[in-house]
């Protein structure tokens, strides 16, 4: 048993290793490509002093759409006057009209803006922010046939990861944002019943946190209604660790998706749910005891974290992963190791001589409804919606059209 466990262990560190060097490299190469964005600008500007004609637009007939619309989250920590020249040099080399910015709000972080942006006739819409913009304005998105272009400043940028953009270039994402092929791709709903309960039980048995210690606005009962998901929904642990991130923004500013480790240390051994799971229109009700149950459009999430490799977004198909640790740390160990195998492209297998003591259990279902026996907190790609009993999801197979490479 313990070679096993000195194997998982070794097998972690190598994955954090790994992970942190792709960091190094992926911070370095995107400072460089910054520096050539810079010049570039710098140049283009010279020769508009030298020739002002080359940035008049040419007419243009009243019946042509807008142009592109820009909605950013000016709390993030970006240089919006950069990625505003940068677009708008981007934008004038492909003959577009100058993108318009509309800001986010504390009471309307995208949705509002999004409309707004459909009502002017946007040629595309871009997020720039995080993962919760992102998921914001793609809801309004779905279903209209106007193509969504990402611009991710955010700390997980979940989506582009697992389109495979670049988005550690931001010249490269503003040329695919307002150029690229559209892509199809799925979007997941999480619907939340009237009455699905309110508050939150504290963990006796484990001693865990108590959930009552966080934001009050996180754990007060989700408002009932349909939310709109591109990566992950989740019940239970991860929604934990997300509300928990949110606490210490000022941390995941400084160092990015670690602090979402930082947040998960507390909750490691947080007492497990029983909840009752119904796959399909007509599957039977299963009872299952885990630590989170997550509604999957994609297998990436924070870090490069592979939960399944074979979860894409536009296969039509939603995935159900119940995730359950026993044994404490040597079930966490066990879980990095598998996790770490499926980042590898390979098949997780156990350890001979070592009872299995992480599961994470993907099912491929076309939508899923979860009634767990307390009050858990609710997450969607990041956005914590606060508690509820009840969650149902399913996926809405080709409602997004997105710009890709």
């Amino acid at each position: 048993m313990y070679w096993g466990i000195a194997i998982g262990a070794l097998g972690l560190l190598v994955g954090l290793f790994a992970l942190w060097s792709a960091g190094r490299v992926n911070a370095s190469a995107d400072a460089l490509r910054r520096r050539i964005d810079e010049n570039e600008a710098q140049i283009d500007a010279l020769r508009r002093l030298v020739d002002p004609g080359v940035s008049a637009d040419p007419a243009r007939g009243e019946e042509e759409k807008a142009g592109p619309v820009v909605v950013y989250n000016p709390t993030k920590n970006a240089d919006f006057d950069y990625l505003k020249a940068l677009l708008a040099r981007v934008a004038a080399d492909a003959d577009l009209p100058e993108p318009v910015w509309l800001p986010t709000t504390e009471d309307d972080p995208g949705g509002g803006q999004a409309r707004q942006a459909l009502e002017m006739g946007a040629s595309v819409v871009i997020a720039a922010g995080g993962d919760g913009t992102v998921r914001n304005v793609a809801e309004v998105l779905a279903g209209t046939g106007t193509p969504l272009g990402l611009l991710p400043v955010g700390t997980g940028n979940l989506l582009a990861r697992n389109l495979d953009l670049p988005f550690t270039s931001a010249g490269r994402m503003a040329v695919i944002a307002l150029t690229g092929q559209e892509a199809a791709i799925d979007v997941g709903w999480v619907e939340i019943p009237a009455g699905a309960g309110t508050g939150t039980q504290e963990s006796k048995e484990t001693g865990g946190p108590e959930r009552r210690d966080l934001d009050p606005a996180t754990t007060a009962p989700a408002k009932p209604g349909r939310y709109a998901f591109l990566v992950v929904a989740g019940l239970g642990f991860d929604a934990d660790i997300m509300a928990a991130a949110d606490e210490e923004s000022d941390l995941k500013a400084k160092i990015g998706w670690l602090a979402y480790v930082k947040a998960a240390v507390p909750y490691l051994r947080s007492e497990r749910m029983s909840a009752t799971i119904t796959a399909g229109q007509e599957g039977d009700p299963v009872r299952v005891k885990a630590l989170s149950v997550m509604l999957l459009n994609c297998g990436q999430l924070v870090g490069g974290l592979v939960l399944d490799p074979h979860t894409r977004p536009d296969d039509g198909w939603l995935e159900l992963g119940v995730l359950d640790i026993r044994r404490g740390l040597i079930g966490w160990v066990d879980m990095a190791r598998k996790v770490g195998l499926n980042g590898l492209g390979l098949k997780p297998v156990d350890v001979p001589g070592v009872q299995p003591s992480g599961d994470l259990r993907i099912h491929r279902v076309s939508s899923a409804s979860v009634v767990a026996d307390s009050p858990q907190l609710v997450q969607v790609d990041g956005d914590v919606l606060g508690s509820s009993a009840t969650i149902s999801g399913y996926i809405d197979k080709g409602a997004l059209r997105v710009r890709v490479a």
